[in-house]
């Protein structure tokens, strides 16, 4: 009778004590305390991401150029596959005359709302209003139209006729 008192006394009353002593030493079942000043992780931006990101700088920068007549700044965010293709003077004349169907001249061409998304085979799509003399004109849609060529990004076919 003895044993079994002590039994179901004294033995839950030792697993309780192991139980909480072995919790407060820093075992798996007690958390690693976090400090309050410690900064939340960062979540790095993917290749698409950062592909989106310059794509839309490259193709800001050549709207610009376009519409200031920087035809060889414009020209040069052209993929070189195009460029080999054709000139400079071929390049200003097609853009003119693309721009020309609407009856407008470069500096009166605007692109907003432009949406850059992830393509096939490495190739980004490109979507725009095209606004002229401040009024929309239409949605512009371009498949495939920015490469990438020794890490840098080039329009194989938004602005580059």
């Amino acid at each position: 009778m003895r044993f079994m008192l002590i039994s179901r006394v004294v033995l839950p009353a030792v697993a309780v004590l192991l139980f909480v002593s072995c919790g407060t030493v820093g075992s798996l079942a007690s958390p690693t305390p976090v400090s309050p000043t410690s900064p939340l992780p960062t979540e790095t931006p993917t290749f698409t991401d950062t592909s989106k990101a310059e794509i839309l700088d490259e193709f800001n920068k050549q709207v610009a150029a376009i519409n200031a007549g920087d035809w060889a700044g414009a020209y040069a965010i052209c993929s070189p596959d195009y460029r080999s293709r054709r000139s400079l003077e071929r390049f200003e004349s097609d853009v003119t005359q693309l721009l020309g169907r609407y009856g407008v001249t470069p500096a009166t061409f605007d692109a907003r709302n432009v949406q850059v998304t992830k393509g096939r085979d490495d190739r980004f799509s490109i979507s725009y209003d095209s606004y002229i003399d401040g009024q929309f004109s239409e949605r512009v849609d371009v498949g495939g139209a920015y490469v990438r060529v020794s890490g840098q990004w080039y329009d194989d076919d938004a602005l580059c006729p």
